[in-house]
């Protein structure tokens, strides 16, 4: 696998589905590599994946309870030689326990299809908790992924932290089933300022088959 490459863009819509309490949510990912048999193979195939979705979320109990629905359909090429879609769906829970802590669970891949194959399914379970008056985030969770590395059930574990260092400047940290990440968060804009309200983010992660990865993101916030 070589020259990965990673675009993604969504808009979300906060109070589009006013009669359900609910949010609207858009989004679109491609990823490509260049996929090589071997090492000295001269030919390579480029393979992609495209990704569409459209998220729906909301409060089944006010101030406690919340849901969140995906509806994902899928497009798969390798080369010039084959091609497959599908249709999947994820649904989540998210528990407000007090101020300070919330809980989640989430089941990705509910009833997700490529061709003739099926996704795994994806349980992740977490809890986070909120210190220092909000200005420290720290959360953990596991997840199982059935058919996993020749493993029925595989089970992962993961931990971040986040660090808001002033009100515009945030670090953060964490551990990906035992390998590193970390990265920052920037805020920039204002009502006196010009330029529209938004964040900056950038992550490093180790990866056993990608070595390491850098990811920047940009999100725009309108009101």
């Amino acid at each position: 696998i070589s020259d990965v490459s990673l675009d993604y863009v969504a808009f979300v819509s906060p109070d589009a589905l006013t009669w359900m309490k609910g949010a609207l949510g858009l989004s679109y990912l491609r990823l490509g590599a260049n996929l090589e048999e071997g090492k000295g193979v001269a030919a390579t195939n480029r393979g992609e994946e495209n990704y569409y979705t459209l998220s729906v979320g909301g409060a089944i109990w006010e101030d406690s309870l919340y849901y969140g629905v995906n509806v994902k359909a899928l497009s798969i090429s390798l080369g010039d030689d084959e091609s497959r879609s599908g249709m999947g769906f994820d649904f989540g829970l998210l528990w407000k326990i007090d101020e300070s802590f919330t809980a989640g669970m989430m089941m990705r891949n509910l009833s997700s299809s490529w061709g003739d194959e099926n996704f795994p399914l994806e349980k992740r379970f977490g809890i986070a908790g909120r210190f220092v008056d909000n200005r420290l985030i720290v959360a953990v969770d596991l997840n199982s992924k059935k058919e996993v590395e020749g493993k029925k059930d595989y089970w992962g574990a993961h931990f971040g932290a986040e660090g808001w260092l002033t009100d515009s400047l945030a670090l953060r940290l964490g551990s990906d089933r035992g390998s590193l990440t970390a990265g920052f968060g920037f805020k920039f804009g204002g009502a006196k300022q010009r330029i529209p309200r938004g964040i900056l983010d950038y992550s490093y992660a180790e990866n056993e088959e990608l070595n390491y990865t850098h990811r920047f993101s940009l999100t725009i916030l309108f009101k």
